[in-house]
């Protein structure tokens, strides 16, 4: 009895868990758009300091996330970028940032 108890609390805590993850998981989907509007106006080492001081920063500084939300305002800034950066906005260039990015936070 006690054993049954104790799995239900489990599954519980763990369907609790799963639905908050996904929770967290939405948010993040819905800031990281608003930042990369927001950062799409902004240049890259801009960006980069608008990310980093936010909360939305902090929270989700793993490399994957942050990589991805300046790969996407990659896209949306290369076009209004003078001529000479573009060769240095490349995935290349973003990598290397992104590392030391996760070195700092």
């Amino acid at each position: 009895m006690l054993k049954l108890a104790i799995q239900k609390i489990q599954f519980v805590r763990l369907l609790l868990k799963n639905l908050l993850w996904k929770a967290m998981i939405m948010k993040f989907i819905f800031l990281k758009w608003k930042m990369v509007h927001r950062m799409a106006t902004l240049n890259l080492q801009q960006s980069i300091w608008l990310y980093l001081s936010t909360n939305f920063g902090r929270h989700f500084s793993c490399l994957i996330n942050v990589y991805h939300v300046c790969l996407n305002v990659n896209m949306l800034q290369v076009s209004n970028m003078p001529q000479q950066y573009h060769m240095h906005y490349d995935c290349c260039f973003v990598q290397k940032l992104m590392i030391y990015i996760a070195v700092i936070v």
